[in-house]
């Protein structure tokens, strides 16, 4: 029986990466002086977004750091107002059951604190990390509940959230109802759980957890 879920972040609790592209865009495309395409961004998505800003500025990063977190949070309640549907009832189902729950994420500090705020979620995790190697963050994460890893499971939308949560020994699970998602690939990475929208994530846990 589970007595842990970790989420991802992006295109797992909610549908951030258009919001994230366009933020990069505004914020770094002025200090570099020409266009760069979605799929740059894409592309150099492994870091969390100060880390991407890094790679493309060197050391012109602050700049454009601290642009991209105004404009994240300028353009939150437009873009990104709500986590998925669905995905509330699975936290009320995880707080009924008093398991508990983890967010491990690329995400920077404040462009995730701002988005909890934005989502009313502020308090529905036990732990946060924050833009840590995700493998590294997952077992501080279990380490931090006195749990065995094949207790938890954690859950994202990518192919490498498989491979990361896999190694420290946890099961997993990919969400795939992103639009940002590549169902195929992370379908193929091979979780132990497949889930199309949160309602199966939500059966998953019921059959798990009664």
């Amino acid at each position: 029986m589970l007595k842990a879920v970790i989420f991802d972040m992006d295109g797992t609790l909610c549908d951030s990466f258009p919001l994230m592209i366009r933020a990069l865009h505004e914020a770094v495309e002025p200090i570099v002086g020409h266009a760069v395409s979605d799929e740059d961004f894409m592309e150099a998505l492994g870091p969390n977004e100060k880390g991407i800003i890094v790679n493309m500025l060197g050391d012109r990063y602050d700049r454009a750091a601290a642009s991209y977190d105004v404009l994240y949070e300028r353009y939150l309640p437009e873009m990104c107002a709500a986590p998925f549907d669905g995905i509330r009832e699975i936290f009320d189902f995880l707080a009924e059951k008093n398991v508990r729950t983890a967010l491990v994420t690329g995400k920077n500090k404040t462009s995730c604190d701002v988005t909890l705020r934005q989502f009313g979620m502020e308090a529905a995790f036990d732990a946060v990390e924050y833009g840590s190697p995700k493998k590294e963050a997952i077992s501080l994460v279990i380490d931090k509940f006195g749990i065995r890893p094949d207790e938890a499971i954690y859950i994202g939308d990518a192919p490498s959230d498989v491979t990361y949560s896999r190694e420290a020994g946890l099961l997993t699970a990919s969400a795939l109802w992103a639009p940002s998602t590549d169902a195929e690939a992370t379908v193929a990475a091979g979780a132990d759980v497949i889930c199309r929208t949160p309602a199966d994530f939500l059966r998953y846990l019921k059959e798990d957890l009664g």
